[in-house]
């Protein structure tokens, strides 16, 4: 029940356009009107060294280390590869934006660096290449077509062929082989029922003949050594542990014409394979060390960990070498801990170099000698403190921060005293109860709220006390469960939300306010079934909204301060109409990566109370496949950041992150007459002043509708040459081709 209808502020919005001539000056303000004030950076609150997180498959290629790692916030685990100077590159961000591309197994073959990777949520982890000069990434081969994983791994040259395992959903992980034409073939089943597999692991190479792990149908070994070549198809080379137990064969080498391997017979012991017909045990390594691993090749010598029972108390993992003949421990420095972290050895610009947890965190490189180790790559900068839901409140920028283990703080800043922190934790005013999993501040009416959680209430709004201190708003939900309100846009002295989303609970549009509590507005979708509104935004007297009812789908509502309505069916019938966000720009909803009637957009712009939908993606670069954090500039600019694969000359970049691969922030310059506006795109970054493209459309003010195919096209050709006379006599010819596509319909 609706207790008094909430009190709404004036209009609100972007400034108007205003007219301007400026056909030729966009390209200058566009590179440079960001320049005069750069953003800088406040505090650096958490300045924790940044600890890097790098996977275990690495291969050096052509002189550089290729690998997966987690090194930037703003991405998950990608390809980055160390060269010799030093330096660390970001080669792909396979996934773009904060999932990862997970790349693993790598091997070179002809000019092409192969590995298995994610390239999207549309397809699972794949076989990928990358083009070794150009750095182009291709996916090779779906082998579980759509979303499943092929997981090819334990890829191994043999010969202008590529070999390794993996699983195309109908036989299990077998056998592939990729060939000198790039034909992607099953190159031996070693079991024949459906979905089983032979698990063909720890593929290498040894004159000629291709070793493995692999178990079969027969002879019921389990998983025992085999090996393969094109003439005698497979074959079991020894059941080193009888029955069908299987021995386990693991981290297979080629080391001075011989198969090396570890084999779990009694212990996990070091075998080899010459010419004989049996591997042998090597005795010079085995049985003092057991559980054998990480056997890599280096300087002619053979490295690998191996654990021994009587170093130390309980023992101890050792880097050891081995020439062939002799036993010796390397990198003796390391500490138990770091020892039996490490989790993978790789030769690279003539060192052995340890993958490990230097203090039992993320996995970094390290260089290794005889008596210890140093780091590989250096430090790529501090932690960071996660700063995230800013609220203004008091002249002040109010926001929730981490530091180093201290997660949950609340810092405000201003101008007068900067960055400072208010409180060290968050707590229940009173009882001292713990507040945890803050989600948002929000400023109404002289009041600073939080939506966190207590163990006694769950997820709920809090009030602001002072300091760490904070008192319960209102217990909308009983009892430990919660409300987990969310979404909130305030409007003059109340708070609209979505409250009561936690599991199993009826989801749908409440208001706060200190006259009247909190109480819910309307029950859109009738009963228990929630409507889960989001992206609450406050245009003129009404508050929009995304929700969702059985009849109409996901689409757009809005309340007018007495009831909830649907604003538009954008997809009709049951059909959705999904957004990630929804902004406003004078009279009109932009909304940002809308899925609508079968069809997606980038940006996309409604003026409620008419069918005007203007399509602004024309001013967007096709390769921007997504864009997030839209702003509006008082200017009448747009920001906003965006993923871009390859840099090139066609978008203007307003930041210039070290890395130019990812990340951007963009701004698309404002330049608008009154009948119509013009955006260009621009090269960067000196802003030659060179059209890629310009595009023309009518404003839209709620009575002229904007469509390409209601546009009568008119095709100009125009050709502009200008002399500037400099002191040094330069002249500068400058020629743009002009298209222009007039749209105008009647109010």
């Amino acid at each position: 029940m609706v207790r008094s209808a909430p009190r709404l502020l004036p209009k609100r919005g972007a400034p108007a356009p205003t007219a301007a001539a400026c056909l030729l000056l966009t390209c200058t303000l566009a590179a440079v009107a960001i320049a005069a004030t750069p953003a800088r950076l406040i505090r650096d609150i958490n300045g924790n060294p940044y600890v890097r997180d790098v996977d275990s498959e690495l291969v050096a290629v052509r002189g550089n280390l290729y690998m997966a790692a987690r090194n930037d916030d703003a991405m998950g685990n990608e390809l980055w590869t160390l060269s010799p100077d030093g330096s660390l590159t970001l080669v792909a961000d396979l996934n773009p934006g904060p999932a990862s591309g997970h790349p693993a197994h790598f091997a070179e073959l002809n000019g092409r660096l192969y590995f298995s990777a994610q390239l999207s949520e549309l397809v699972g982890t794949e076989l990928v290449a990358m083009n070794l000069t150009t750095s182009a990434i291709t996916l090779v081969a779906d082998l579980c077509a759509g979303p499943c994983s092929g997981s090819p791994k334990y890829m191994t040259r043999l010969g202008d062929e590529l070999y390794f395992q993996a699983d195309d959903g109908a036989n299990g992980p077998e056998l592939w082989v990729l060939n000198a034409s790039g034909h992607v073939s099953i190159a031996h089943q070693f079991k024949s029922a459906a979905g089983q597999g032979g698990s063909p692991a720890f593929l290498v190479a040894v004159n000629g003949t291709l070793f493995m792990a692999a178990e079969a149908d027969a002879p019921d070994a389990g998983t025992e050594l085999w090996a393969f070549d094109r003439n005698q198809s497979a074959r079991l080379v020894s059941d080193l542990k009888p029955g069908a137990g299987g021995s386990f064969p693991q981290f297979l080498v080629a080391f001075n014409d011989s198969l090396y391997f570890s084999a779990q017979t009694t212990e996990r012991f070091l075998f080899k394979l010459d010419g004989a017909s049996e591997p042998v045990l090597v005795d010079a390594v085995s049985p003092q060390l057991t559980n054998v691993s990480f056997l890599t090749v280096h300087n002619d010598e053979m490295y690998g960990l191996g654990w021994n029972a009587s170093s130390g108390p309980g023992g101890q993992n050792h880097v050891f070498r081995f020439d062939g003949t002799s036993l010796s421990l390397h990198a003796q420095g390391l500490t138990a801990n770091q020892t039996n972290s490490v989790s993978g050895l790789v030769s690279f610009n003539g060192t052995l170099n340890v993958l490990y947890s230097p203090s039992g965190a993320e996995s970094d490189l390290a260089v290794t000698s005889a008596s210890g180790v140093s780091p590989l790559m250096p430090q790529q900068g501090t932690q960071g403190s996660n700063a995230r839901t800013f609220c203004i409140h008091d002249n002040s920028v109010f926001f929730i921060a981490d530091v180093g283990t201290s997660a949950n703080q609340l810092w405000m800043f201003n101008t007068s005293h900067g960055a400072t922190m208010v409180a060290p934790s968050l707590s229940e005013a009173g009882t001292g109860a713990a507040l945890t999993s803050p989600t948002a501040l929000v400023s109404v009416d002289g009041e600073l709220l939080m939506a966190a959680s207590s163990a006694e209430h769950g997820a709920e709004l809090w009030k602001h006390l002072g300091k760490e201190a904070f008192e319960l708003v209102q217990d909308i939900a009983s009892g430990s469960v919660g409300s987990h309100c969310n979404n909130f846009e305030v409007a003059g002295n109340t708070v609209f939300m979505a409250c009561m989303c936690g599991t199993n609970q009826d989801c749908e549009l409440w208001a706060y306010a200190t006259s009247a509590g909190a109480q819910v507005l309307a029950d859109i979708e009738a009963g228990a079934t929630p409507s889960n509104p989001f992206a609450l935004t406050l245009l003129g007297n009404a508050i929009y909204f995304g929700a969702t009812t059985s009849t109409k789908g996901t689409e757009l509502f809005q309340w007018d301060g007495t009831s909830a309505s649907l604003t538009a069916d954008l997809t009709s019938g049951a059909g959705s109409s999904s957004f990630d966000e929804m902004l406003v720009y004078g009279n009109a909803l932009m909304f940002v990566n809308i899925h609508m009637a079968g069809q997606f957009y980038r940006l996309l712009a409604l003026v409620p109370g008419t069918s005007t939908l203007v399509n602004f993606d024309d001013f967007l670069l096709p390769e921007l496949t997504s864009i997030h954090d839209v702003q509006f500039h008082p200017t009448g600019d747009m920001f906003f950041s965006a993923y871009h694969p390859a840099p090139n000359a066609d978008f203007d970049p307003v930041s210039n992150p070290v890395d130019e691969r990812h990340g951007f922030l963009f701004r698309v310059p404002e330049c608008v007459g009154v009948a119509l506006r013009i955006v260009l795109r621009i090269t960067e970054p000196e802003c030659n002043c060179i059209a890629q493209r310009i595009s023309l459309i009518v404003a839209f003010d709620g009575r002229r509708v904007v469509r390409d195919a209601e546009c009568v096209g008119l095709r100009i050709g125009l050709r502009i040459a200008l002399r500037i006379a400099l002191r040094i006599a330069l002249r500068i010819g400058l020629r743009i081709g002009l298209r222009v596509a007039f749209c105008i319909t009647e109010p």
